[in-house]
């Protein structure tokens, strides 16, 4: 299971820089410039910060899904959407931040991980994942979204 360690968060905002505003994604809606907003608001939400998202799981997502792409041994199939309980979309996880937020953010959170200290957030799919299993899906969160813009 890969985890999110200050050497990955290094390569991360290292790719990251490279991406501009404007640039076109090979699949989906998001732009470069959503996209650090959407990977902060990811950390924040794994943190248990930020506005909260409704769950959405079920024993299914749970129990089956969430085990597996947590696991890092699948990637996330393009064009995902997270729904809730209804069926509807849930609007993009995002929150203000730059790269330097963004990589303070990791920092904190692979400190709380490494000391056993992180209070992590639910999933609002998977539900409560804990913070090893929230750090293997931050890695393929986020090389899901750099190979979406060619970074990867």
């Amino acid at each position: 299971m890969p985890q999110l360690d200050r050497k990955k968060a290094a390569d991360i905002l290292s790719c990251l820089k490279s991406l501009a505003p404007d640039a076109t994604p090979r699949w989906g809606s998001m732009t470069g410039a959503d996209l650090v907003p959407h990977l902060v608001g990811s950390m924040e939400l794994s943190m248990g910060r930020g506005e909260p998202v409704p769950f959405g799981g079920n024993w299914f997502s749970v129990n089956l899904i969430g085990p597996i792409a947590t696991s890092g041994l699948v990637p996330i199939p393009k064009n995902i959407k997270l729904k809730n309980k209804e069926g509807t979309v849930q609007p993009r996880i995002a929150a203000a931040g730059d790269l330097a937020s963004l990589g303070k953010i990791m920092e904190e959170f692979i400190s709380g991980v490494e000391a056993g200290t992180l209070e992590t957030g639910r999933h609002p799919a998977f539900g409560n994942i804990g913070p090893r299993r929230w750090s293997s899906l931050h890695v393929s969160h986020i090389n899901h979204h750099l190979k979406q813009f060619g970074l990867l």
